[in-house]
């Protein structure tokens, strides 16, 4: 573990104080942290987090920002296990309960 962490007490005030140094604390960890991987992951991973970073810039504030994160991480997971199970993915992305039930339409009677 990083011994330099900031505890969630220390975070929150720098994030109300200080936002420009929590985004440095935030982009150097993240830097820090892909420098750690073996190199022939750092190409992939440094492309991921661009990814991240262009998806946090087009939200209009933080909660938006972790929902759109979180929404990449789902869909990631969502190819892993079509993937995995080796099913298209239209299928995988839709668990079973949730299919539509197809009703037949009923004629009238004629008189």
């Amino acid at each position: 573990m990083h011994n330099e962490w900031l505890n969630f007490d220390e975070l929150l005030k720098l994030a109300r104080s200080a936002p420009e140094k929590l985004e440095a604390f935030r982009l150097k960890e993240v830097d820090r942290i892909i420098a750690g991987t073996p190199k022939e992951m750092q190409h992939r991973l440094k492309g991921l987090q661009f990814q991240v970073d262009c998806r946090r810039r087009l939200q209009k504030n933080s909660m938006a920002s972790c929902i759109a994160i979180s929404e990449m991480m789902h869909e990631s997971l969502l190819k892993l296990n079509a993937t995995l199970n080796n099913k298209p993915l239209a299928a995988a992305n839709r668990p079973q309960e949730a299919r539509p039930k197809i009703l037949p339409f009923k004629t009238p009677a004629l008189a």
